[in-house]
Order: structure tokens, then sequence, then C-alpha cells
């Protein structure tokens, strides 16, 4: 078995098998029609903290179907959510195949949406808040360029 098994029950509760291990591990559960992954974290345990974000099974992301995930964040009961694309597209991969971990994905909390989420409106609102932050991040890049091909102007001149 060279990739990670999964396996979802009937009941939704989600199960990880990697072909180093000899258990499944219960990440989380697919609800609301199969249309949500929904999975809990504690922040001192599963923080990458260098990133400060929280890593997904790949695998399961990238074949999955469902359209949204929901971080419980435990114990303090924040809810972080996410449409699954977005995680795919922006977020960071890390692999330590020596230590035994299978590949995932990175996601940070500055990019989940937190407050009053409206199930119907993620979509909208993830592509939205997507697009303000990846307009502001090449504002910022172009900005820097030009500044750059400015001064090497002057010292050309």
């Amino acid at each position: 078995m060279d990739k990670p098994q999964i396996q979802t029950r009937k009941d939704g509760r989600v199960f990880l098998l990697l072909p180093n291990e000899t258990r499944a591990r219960e990440i989380g559960r697919i609800s609301n029609g199969g249309k949500t992954f929904e999975c809990e974290r504690n922040p001192g345990k599963h923080l990458y903290r260098n990133l400060n974000a929280y890593g997904f099974n790949y695998f399961f992301l990238e074949n999955g179907r469902f359209d949204t995930v929901i971080l419980h964040e435990v114990p303090s009961g924040r809810r972080l959510y996410a449409r699954r694309q977005d995680i795919l597209r922006r977020g960071k991969f890390l692999y330590h195949k020596q230590q035994g971990f299978e590949k995932q994905i990175f996601f940070r909390v500055s990019n989940f949406l937190q407050n009053s989420f409206d199930r119907d409106l993620i979509s909208e609102n993830a592509v939205a808040y997507t697009y303000d932050q990846e307009k502001i991040e090449s504002e910022s890049d172009s900005k820097k360029t030009g500044q750059l091909l400015r001064q090497k102007e002057l010292t050309t001149e």
C-alpha cells in the first residue's frame, strides 16, 4: 500500500490509514449531505507555528467531494471556515516522509473565514476574501518592483 487509504463510514466519520500504520485514525466527519468536512484541532498540539497553519492530508483533500472545511478549535470552541479548493490552491506543502508523516498541505489561520459564517455564502465570501488578499499581495509586489526599477534608473543615470 503506497497511498493513504480513506474510509468514510455511514455515520460520516472519516478514517485515515497510512501505509506504515496498522490502525486507522479518525480525522473528522462528513456532514451537510456530503458538502462539508468537519474536524477538530487543538492549537497546542496541531498548529504548525512556523506558518501559523493547520495541516490536512493532501490525498484526502485532493480526492474529496466536499466543498467546505470547518475546523473546530479545541478547547476554545472557535470555528474556522474555508473552501476545499482554496486550501488546495493557497496551501503550503510539507512532507516529512522520514518521520512517518504523510504528504500534508498547510493552510494559514489568517486565510480561514472566522466570523458569522453562513453556509450558503461561504463560496462567495471565500472567493472575495481570497481575491482581495491576492490583489493586496500582487499590488504590494508591483509597488516593490516599480520602486526597484526606479532605483535602478536613478543609479544608472
